[in-house]
């Protein structure tokens, strides 16, 4: 089995200085990654059966701005029931490539 791990959200450092923000096409390209593992792996070892994983820890938050402490319930949780899309859907076409598992991390949140 191979297993791919990508987590959506942004970043900061401690005085709250935002570094990167991943998105959509952060997962997409993490399913694009795993299958050419995919592809290698039948390529080098045919013989082998191997099958794909990918698991997506969703941290994403609506509005969250530089140097903020603190989020609201609304904007904590707006991305908690919003599927993410992916063209190509690799676990449509392929076999071999499980559809993908996301989990979405809670925030602690002002009321």
């Amino acid at each position: 089995m191979l297993i791919e791990i990508k987590w959506l959200g942004a970043s900061s450092r401690p005085d709250g200085h935002v570094t990167v923000r991943y998105r959509q096409p952060r997962a997409q390209a993490g399913a694009d990654q795993l299958a050419g593992y995919l592809d290698a792996q039948l390529q080098s070892a045919p013989q082998r059966v191997v099958h794909g994983y990918y698991v997506i820890v969703d941290g994403r938050r609506r509005g969250l701005r530089e140097g903020a402490s603190e989020i609201s319930y609304t904007d904590g949780h707006h991305y908690e029931h919003e599927d993410l899309q992916f063209d190509p859907a690799h676990h449509d076409s392929r076999g071999d490539f499980d559809p993908p598992y996301r989990m979405f991390a809670r925030p602690h949140c002002i009321t």
